[in-house]
């Protein structure tokens, strides 16, 4: 009775378990939906931010590119309303001039309008400039347009919803500014029609989503432009909601059905002179879902088999059961050898440790034979006196020498970080004199190379952490930057700044550059760009493992910022004051 007892003590655990787990796929499905829709609807907002203020800045420079023409004394002049020939539709070419050159120069200037009017105050065209725009108009009179009534009645700058020009059977914007005299009447209407191609262009450079459509609606849900070029200058039929809503200065997103597809839409509102346009971007659902649905999918699947699951595993519940014993035994013999195989790994570790510093140890020793000798055959007088090419082999001897102690020492070093071996003195120093010894540290070496070399550290900083090791990533840094500026003209800065609770030291050249798709890779053992680098420049791959790894133990990071041919900027943050100390 126990044993039975204890089995469905068991099957109700595991059913409330298969009940929590559908639970959370439900929940996690319903999150990935928001999620989608949260990041599709950020994406199109910013999209549709930027289409809507190059739409505002377009139309701000026109208006006020004819507000400003407007005032021009040609402009404001009292037309010549005797010499209007109405088989011109206006003035001839050669008759007013001055004003007709001012309305071209501003045509030539600008170039985002298809022609230029002056009308005179009932309406009457005066001048259309190009010419050739003039030579071809089939009305000599506006008064029976909106823009022109709004104008006379206001006084003031008015534009127009979208019309479709005769001239160009293309979408227009008409601009219309009220021209005064000096002493205040109204002597006629300037009016710039607005081109619409470049946003046009400019919104199919913007489609980068499957079967995405964007949408650019005037007040009067006209078509202004359209990334798919089929329904410019027409009124837009379908999701009456949204662009009401856009239409009234509000953004958002909204799901409808066009031309029978079930649409995701974002919109947002355009501000353009005295009225509100809209951005509307459309994108089918099943496109703009199409991760969501497939998460769905995988979920329903994972549903099924957790059922599964839970069927298959009541029916061995009971063999399951009776091997509890067994396995828990089994465990705790497996439990034991993981104990004893972790002792091992640490002996190995401690082993390795330890070879690593017999071995750099072993190296070490002739290496200060050889540079012992090498500087006592350099120095005359001491063993003997070397002719030229003697004294260029013992100088090849102990550079390659030091090389050869500085790749060790690195490989030691990488070793200790490895174990997390490092130990850090850390004293409170100024932070002003260490960056300028390091400056005259390697003002020599920058003096040969013929190297620019600044530090631009102005702040009184002190910090407390190893001089030594901040040294040393200095140190590797620097040689850094001298293998890859250029070898005329080469830069290197340095410096340090108080950012919060830490310092932010940087060493910033002009070298080659790295690539973005490299740069995560700088920090890993052995890595350099290419082989051609490690010919050419020589060492490990390890300086930056060496700099990523002082940094982190003193508790700071370091990153870079870098394009090819625009040089490298390496950052490091050290805390003010070492945690440790604080804290105690």
């Amino acid at each position: 009775m126990s044993t039975k007892l204890q089995i469905q003590g068991i099957l109700m655990v595991l059913v409330a378990t298969s009940a929590t787990l559908l639970i959370t796929i439900v929940f996690y499905t319903q999150q990935e939906i928001k999620q989608a829709t949260d990041t599709l609807t950020e994406e199109r907002l910013i999209v549709e931010n930027q289409i809507a203020n190059r739409l505002e800045l377009r139309f701000s420079d026109a208006i006020k590119i004819l507000q400003l023409t407007s005032k021009n004394d040609h402009i404001t002049n009292p037309p010549l309303a005797s010499a209007i020939d109405n088989k011109l539709h206006g003035i001839p070419e050669n008759v007013d001039t001055d004003r007709r050159k001012v309305m071209h120069d501003v045509y030539e200037t600008y170039g985002g309008f298809q022609n230029l009017l002056f009308l005179l105050p009932n309406g009457d065209v005066y001048i259309n400039e190009p010419f050739f725009f003039q030579n071809n108009m089939t009305t000599s009179n506006f008064a029976f347009r909106d823009w022109y009534k709004d104008v006379i009645s206001s006084n003031s700058v008015i534009v127009s919803p979208v019309i479709i020009s005769k001239s160009s059977i293309k979408p227009n914007v008409v601009i219309a500014v009220p021209v005064f005299s000096q002493s205040g009447s109204l002597e006629g209407i300037l009016t710039g029609s607005l081109n619409l191609d470049a946003t046009q262009e400019y919104l199919k450079s913007l489609q980068s989503y499957t079967n995405e459509r964007i949408l650019i609606l005037d007040s009067a849900q006209t078509i202004a432009a359209d990334s798919g070029e089929i329904l410019k200058g027409q009124k837009f039929p379908a999701i009456t909601t949204v662009t009401q809503n856009a239409l009234v200065g509000e953004n958002g997103t909204d799901t409808d059905t066009v031309n029978g597809t079930n649409m995701f839409v974002v919109y947002s509102p355009v501000k353009i002179g005295q009225t509100t346009w809209a951005v509307i971007s459309m994108q089918p659902y099943d496109d703009a879902f199409h991760s969501v649905n497939l998460s769905i999918q995988e979920s329903w699947i994972l549903a099924i088999l957790i059922i599964s699951i839970t069927s298959i595993s009541s029916y061995y519940l009971y063999t399951i059961f009776r091997r509890q014993v067994k396995l828990s035994k089994e465990l705790e013999k497996a439990n034991i050898e993981l104990q004893i195989k972790s002792q091992k790994l640490h002996d190995a570790d401690t082993a390795k440790e330890e070879f690593a510093t017999m071995v750099t140890h072993e190296l070490k020793t002739p290496l200060v034979t050889i540079n012992g000798y090498s500087e006592m055959l350099k120095e005359p007088g001491i063993l003997g006196t070397l002719n030229s090419e003697q004294e260029d082999v013992i100088n090849r001897i102990y550079a390659s020498s030091k090389k050869l102690e500085n790749l060790i020492g690195d490989i030691l070093v990488a070793q200790k970080l490895d174990l997390n071996k490092i130990r850090y003195n850390k004293v409170d120093f100024d932070v002003g004199e260490f960056v300028n010894d390091i400056a005259q540290t390697y003002s020599s070496v920058i003096k040969d190379k013929q190297i620019q070399f600044k530090n631009i550290t102005t702040e009184r900083l002190t910090i407390k952490t190893d001089k030594d090791r901040l040294s040393q990533v200095f140190d590797n840094l620097i040689r850094n930057s001298i293998d890859f500026v250029p070898s005329t003209g080469g830069e290197i800065e340095i410096g340090a700044k108080s950012k919060n609770e830490n310092i932010e030291f940087f060493v910033k050249d002009n070298g080659t550059g790295i690539p973005k798709e490299k740069q995560a890779n700088l920090f890993r053992k052995f890595y350099q760009i290419d082989s051609s680098l490690r010919r050419q420049h020589g060492g490990t791959g390890l300086g930056l493992v060496i700099c990523k790894g002082i940094v982190e133990g003193l508790g700071g990071k370091i990153w870079l910022e870098s394009d090819v041919g625009k040089g490298t900027i390496f950052y490091f943050l050290i805390p003010k004051h070492d945690g440790a100390d604080d804290a105690s």
